[in-house]
């Protein structure tokens, strides 16, 4: 027996219940730092050793075996070392001698050191700790599933992302228990486990809110030995920069397309224009890329998305504040509606300010606009300038706002020359947006 303690490293107690008297060996004096002589044979002498926030415990334990509720007196606590650190044992005792009336009369035991187990099991947990800390407070969705796809982790922001209270709702299901089918991402976890690689996927979930984009690094999972138990994935939603990726696209496309137009644009100006003299020709053609720049600017503040029908009008009018009223509704018109209304406006103001009401000192141009039908409509209406006949033949401001209006935008243009001064109506049938900005 001796040979067996000794192997099993155990050192021993005997309890003599009735007189408190309680023989040690040397084992487990040294477990403590003590020699044996050290040591007052006696019940006390344990119970002092024993940490103050274990001894309830330890003594609960050993009244529960010795009123014979339990087989075995087992627990595990603390003893004071003789240098004052403190010692883990296993204590394991059994009443071995009880009297006629069932009454314990000794208990043997041994202690066993545990402390190299139970600081492996501390660091074991504080690294538990540490772990579930490090993954409960990133961003990212981190979660880990079996060969079966059965949720074996996730993180905070993951339960989060699908409204799980806890870890518990989730581990055990699988993604096809949980959706009522595969969804497109079992696919990739099935490749990660095929392969033995970790792959990058993009990947989409659906919400009632809409739908969102992850990029998910999957890895494979493996044992001690390197047979791959699960697989584990790290997602982050990039639904924001996709759709930023989408957008610059869209713009570089239209600001391609708007470029070849403006190209367009200034080609069908010289071709149609036929001014007598260089300078006045060199005046009007910059008069009217004036125009088409000052569209691309409102276009270019609001992304190529469109532009607001009030701020283009003012804008072309600009220099004739007090002389001129506008008046409408916020409308938003489409981008490619911007370039030919602003060219046309731009060709009614060139022309009341050289023959029509503003070249007059007691002229002005009321320019009202309203929602009606497939798109809107523009009123300009000039009074106060000199008498107006309607003209002998087609300039080339008329040609260039028909051409712009009717066969670049399908809308309509009508003039109307009366003697107190010309009234204009366009008609553009377009996608528009009230209440814009």
């Amino acid at each position: 027996m001796e040979v067996i303690l000794k192997g099993a490293d155990l050192g021993t107690w005997h309890w003599t219940v009735a007189t408190d008297r309680c023989v040690f060996d040397a084992r487990w004096a040294e477990m403590l730092g003590y020699r044996l002589d050290e040591l007052e044979p006696h019940r006390r002498t344990w119970e002092k050793l024993v940490h103050p926030d274990d001894l309830d415990t330890v003594r609960a334990a050993l009244e529960t075996h010795l009123a014979g509720k339990s087989t075995l007196y087992d627990c595990e606590h603390r003893l004071r070392h003789k240098d004052g650190h403190w010692v883990w044992v296993l204590t394991r005792g059994r009443v071995v001698e009880r009297d006629a009336a069932g009454r314990p009369l000794a208990v043997t035991g041994t202690h066993l050191d545990i402390t190299a187990r139970r600081q492996a099991e501390e660091k074991l947990r504080q690294s538990e700790e540490r772990f579930r800390a490090f993954i409960n407070h990133s961003p990212s969705y981190i979660f880990a599933k079996d060969l079966e796809g059965r949720y074996i982790l996730a993180n905070r922001a993951y339960l989060d992302l699908f409204g799980f209270a806890g870890e518990s709702e989730l581990m055990g299901r699988t993604d096809a228990e949980r959706f009522g089918g595969d969804v497109d991402w079992t696919a990739n976890d099935r490749r990660v486990l095929e392969t033995g690689e970790p792959l990058e996927f993009d990947e989409t979930a659906r919400f009632p809110d809409g739908e969102r984009i992850y990029i998910s690094a999957k890895f494979p999972l493996r044992d001690a030995e390197g047979a791959i138990v699960a697989v584990g994935g790290i997602s982050t939603d990039i639904t924001a920069r996709k759709r930023a990726e989408e957008g610059r696209a869209l713009l570089m496309r239209e600001v391609d397309h708007r470029a070849k137009n403006v190209l367009a644009g200034v080609q069908a100006l010289v071709m149609l224009m036929q001014e007598e003299t260089v300078p006045a020709f060199k005046e009007a053609l910059l008069g009217r890329i004036h125009a088409m720049a000052r569209a691309h600017t409102l276009l270019a503040t609001n992304r190529w998305t469109g532009g607001d029908l009030g701020r283009l009008i003012r804008e072309e009018l600009e220099g004739w504040e007090g002389r001129v009223t506008a008046e409408g509704p916020s409308v938003s018109l489409d981008a490619d509606i911007v370039q030919a209304l602003a060219l046309a406006l731009h060709e009614l103001a060139a022309n009341a300010a050289k023959y029509g009401a503003l070249s007059a000192e007691t002229g002005s141009v009321a320019v009202t606009w309203a929602l009606g039908g497939p798109g809107v409509r523009i009123v300009w209406t000039e009074t106060g300038g000199p008498p107006v006949s309607p003209p002998t033949r087609r300039g080339v401001g008329t040609a260039l706002m028909t051409q712009g209006i009717e066969s670049q935008l399908g809308g309509t243009i009508r003039f109307d020359w009366r003697p107190e001064g010309l009234r204009c109506e366009i008609e553009v049938p377009t996608r528009v947006a009230e209440g814009a900005p």
